[in-house]
C-alpha cells in the first residue's frame, strides 16, 4: 500500500487554511497547457517568471503505474521538454522516486529512461517535500532558480500537487482532468457523482466552488458556490468533505484572514465523500 504520511499530517494546515488546495491557473488536460506557462498566469497582477517544472507524472501525463508519456500528451510533453530543458524540468512523483514506495529507484530509473526527464528521489511525499525540490534547484543553478516564485507546480490533485504549490511560495497549474477521467477515479467517485473544489470565478473572493460532474447524466453538471467544512476522519487519516442536499445554497466568510465556514443545522452530516488526495 502506498500510504502519504505527509499528506496525513498536513490535513492539519488545511483544515486552518482551505485555500492552500487552490491553483492559480487551471487547464482542462495536459494537451491544454500553454507553454511557456508563464502565459497560464497573465490573469495575476504580479509579473510571473516561470524558470522552471515540477511535473506530477501518475494521471498528470502518464497513465499510473505506467512510465511513458500518454499518447495524446507526447506532443506537449515534448515542447514543455523544449521550453525548460535539462534541469529545468523535474518530475515529482509520489510513487516514482518517493523513497518509502520505490525503495531501489527501479522506478524513477525507468520513468527517466522513458521520458528523457530527470525524476527526483525524496525522502517526504507531497505535499511535503518542498524543501527536497528547492535543494535539488539550489544544487543546479544552471536552472536559474533563486526563488520558489520562479518554479510552477503542474499536476492533477489538489491536495497534493496544488498544496505544495501553495506551501512552496510557488504557482500551482490544476490539470483538472488527468488521463483517467475524473469519473473514473475509484478514490474520488462515487454513486452520486464527482465532487471538486476549485476555485470562484470572481477574482476579488477567494471562494470556492463545488463542482458535481453526474457520471450517469441524471443531473446536469452543476457548479455551487458553498462554504467548506472540512472534517478529519481519524479512523482513515484523510480529509473528508461533507455532501450538502442540493437544493441547498451556502456561501463562505470571504472577509480577509478568515478561513471559517458557516454551516447551517439542516447540513447533511450522513452523508461524507472522500476528498481528492
Amino acid at each position: 500500500m502506498n500510504l502519504n504520511l505527509s499528506a496525513s499530517l498536513n490535513i492539519f494546515k488545511l483544515l486552518a487554511k482551505p485555500s492552500l488546495c487552490l491553483p492559480q491557473a487551471t487547464v482542462a488536460t495536459f494537451a491544454d497547457l500553454p507553454i511557456p506557462l508563464d502565459k497560464a498566469f497573465a490573469a495575476q497582477r504580479e509579473k510571473v517568471d516561470i524558470k522552471a517544472v515540477v511535473l506530477d507524472k501518475d494521471d498528470c501525463f502518464a497513465y499510473p503505474e505506467h512510465n511513458e508519456v500518454y499518447d495524446q500528451y507526447k506532443q506537449r510533453f515534448e515542447a514543455l521538454r523544449a521550453a525548460y530543458p535539462g534541469r529545468r524540468l523535474l518530475i515529482v512523483s509520489n510513487t516514482s522516486g518517493a523513497q518509502s514506495y520505490d525503495r531501489d529507484g527501479k522506478l524513477a530509473t525507468a520513468v527517466e529512461k522513458a521520458t528523457g526527464v530527470t525524476v527526483l528521489p525524496h525522502q517526504t511525499k507531497k505535499p511535503g517535500c518542498g524543501d527536497e525540490i528547492m535543494s535539488y534547484f539550489r544544487k543546479h543553478p544552471e536552472t536559474g532558480v533563486t526563488s520558489p516564485s520562479q518554479i510552477a507546480v503542474v499536476g492533477d490533485r489538489l491536495s497534493t500537487d496544488m498544496m505544495l504549490a501553495n506551501m512552496m511560495g510557488s504557482w500551482g497549474i490544476w490539470v483538472k482532468d488527468g488521463v483517467v477521467p475524473l469519473s473514473e477515479k475509484s478514490v474520488a467517485s462515487s454513486s452520486v457523482g464527482e465532487r471538486v473544489w476549485e476555485k470562484g470565478t470572481n477574482r476579488g473572493c477567494s471562494s470556492l466552488g463545488w463542482k458535481e460532474s453526474w457520471p450517469h447524466g441524471s443531473l446536469p453538471e452543476v457548479t455551487q458556490h458553498l462554504n467548506l467544512r472540512v472534517l478529519l476522519n481519524e479512523a482513515r487519516c484523510c480529509v473528508h468533505t461533507l455532501e450538502p442536499r442540493p437544493s441547498q445554497g451556502f456561501q463562505r466568510n470571504c472577509s480577509p484572514g478568515n478561513h471559517g465556514f458557516r454551516v447551517p443545522r439542516s447540513f447533511d452530516t450522513a452523508r461524507a465523500t472522500p476528498s481528492l488526495w
